[in-house]
């Protein structure tokens, strides 16, 4: 017989170093119910503060988003984990503050809905830059404005769409 669960977590001003090289604080209010063969992980985190590492190369990250692939895990070998579906939330507080030794005053939102299940994840939503200062490849760039999107419900996809100004000086 299926083993039959509801657990239920809440974290407030929680502090995660994942992926490398970042520290984000957030809230959140999860939920996982089901079975152990079919579950679902429900509820709602909300980023208060985001950090990167000095060495933190934003041109690399930009990069690797644009690649358009859906990361795929291996078939789980944890018979609670196979069956489990995504429906989170994820949003920040608003002109979240994302802070590095390469930005100065650079404010986003975010609201991003976590779909799909634990072999093919998807983002649906935006996250979205108002102001602020950014250093790439040596050159420091004024945001106007930036959005990166999230269309497509089958795999994770982000569409950038930024208007930057710079300097130019020696040509």
């Amino acid at each position: 017989p299926a083993l039959v669960y509801r657990l239920q977590g809440t974290a407030n001003a929680v502090r995660i170093r994942y992926p490398a090289d970042t520290s984000t604080q957030i809230n959140a209010n999860i939920n996982l119910t089901g079975t152990s063969q079919d579950s679902l992980l429900a509820g709602s985190v909300t980023i208060l503060r985001a950090g990167f590492n000095p060495r933190t190369d934003f041109a690399t990250m930009l990069a690797d988003l644009t690649k358009g692939s859906t990361p795929t895990v291996t078939a789980p070998s944890n018979e609670y984990i196979r069956g489990m579906q995504f429906d989170v939330h994820v949003e920040s507080t608003p002109n979240l503050e994302i802070s590095t030794s390469l930005t100065r005053g650079l404010l986003a939102e975010v609201d991003l809905r976590l779909r799909g299940n634990v072999r093919r994840p998807t983002l649906l939503g935006s996250v979205s830059v108002s102001e602020g200062e950014v250093s790439l490849f040596g050159n420091k760039y004024q945001v106007n404005r930036g959005d990166v999107r999230f269309f497509n419900p089958t795999r994770i996809e982000p569409v950038i769409d930024m208007e930057v100004e710079t300097r130019a000086r020696g040509i």
